[in-house]
């Protein structure tokens, strides 16, 4: 079978493969479906009837379901890829430092090649601050740029602001796009980020980019976009990091997402992250919490000790957090136990 099913141990190679392909079936069935609804073809009709009763009666039992145990299986004990803090300090140097090389060489001399690397350096530059999509930004339209919000802060709405928060309304500029499933997201802009973009934008009728390509991040002399994932996985190379595979739109994305919950948000401030990055807060909570091993390490294994020495009704009004049973339970090192004893 093309997903790889082994019999012998009822699991897939690529399970992904084959929830895909009853999709794809399935989809297959309906557009055959209308057709022969079209064409009065009362024999096909029948037979794509009888194939979505057996499809949904059958596929799920059959196939779907190993698959997704495949699939879920699959991610037990797996370690995690959020990337780490000097790694995203190190891309962020390396993109600073060739963003400034390549606004000065356009500058210079407008050439498609200088016109490329400072579009890719800013397009880099603009998804790890924003910890936006690669996708959502590399298609940002021109228009979208060129029509961002310029006014000034409203002075009822300052009232509610730090003096800092205030400077940071001034500082940034904010741009909304289009995200996944057509909700919009914004995108945050900082002075020199606007100014590599507007020399751009400047320098696109001498760089090659046609008057008929719509987007911000044109490529010269075709009607495609650079791709902010591709630019991203070089520069992640390059920097020096560590770990450069976590360097991912995916991974930094999950990565502000966990890490923000380190800083005890409320609802509230929990809702403006997740807006902020285009999630459902459903989906926010859901799959960019701390990881589970972390948690469980963490803070649930302070619960069971609690339990198991029977001092938990010293801990009666805490959270998880407030927890502290360092005094009340001797902590030993498997270093330290007596070698006979293991």
């Amino acid at each position: 079978m093309v997903s790889g099913y082994d019999d012998e141990s009822h699991c897939y190679q690529s399970p992904s493969l084959a929830l895909k392909l009853g999709h794809s079936l399935n989809k297959i069935c309906e557009i055959i479906q209308c057709r022969a609804l079209m064409s009065e073809d009362k024999e096909l009709i029948s037979s794509t009837e009888t194939f979505k009763k057996l499809y949904s009666s059958k596929w799920s039992e059959m196939i779907s379901h190993t698959a997704l145990v495949t699939l879920n299986e699959a991610k037990f004990n797996k370690p995690s890829t959020l990337p780490f803090t000097q790694d995203v300090q190190s891309l962020h140097q390396l993109l600073e430092k060739t963003a400034d090389t390549a606004f000065q060489k356009l500058q210079e001399t407008a050439s498609p090649q200088s016109y490329a690397e400072l579009a890719k350096a800013t397009l880099t530059r603009i998804i790890v601050f924003n910890r936006r999509r690669a996708g959502e930004v590399s298609k940002m339209p021109l228009k979208a740029f060129n029509e961002r919000d310029g006014t000034s802060l409203h002075e009822d709405v300052a009232m509610g602001l730090s003096k800092f928060e205030q400077k940071l309304c001034s500082h940034f500029s904010r741009v909304e796009i289009r995200g996944k499933r057509g909700r919009k997201v914004a995108v945050l802009l900082s002075p020199d980020m606007v100014d590599a973009l507007m020399l751009l934008v400047s320098r696109r009728g001498t760089c090659g980019v046609l008057d008929s390509n719509t987007f911000l991040f044109a490529r010269p002399n075709c009607q495609s976009y650079n791709r902010g994932q591709d630019s991203l996985r070089v520069y992640a190379r390059e920097c020096g990091a560590q770990n450069p595979e976590f360097l991912r739109s995916t991974h930094l994305r999950k990565h502000v997402a966990t890490l923000s919950q380190i800083l005890n948000l409320k609802n509230n401030e929990l809702d403006q992250v997740a807006d902020f990055l285009g999630h459902d807060i459903r989906v926010h909570r859901d799959y960019y919490r701390l990881p589970e091993a972390t948690t469980q390490l963490a803070k649930i294994s302070k619960l069971l000790l609690a339990m198991e020495k029977g001092c938990l009704p010293n801990l009666q009004g805490k959270s998880l957090d407030d927890i502290e049973i360092e005094d009340e339970i001797n902590m030993t090192d498997s270093d330290d136990s007596d070698p006979e004893e293991s």
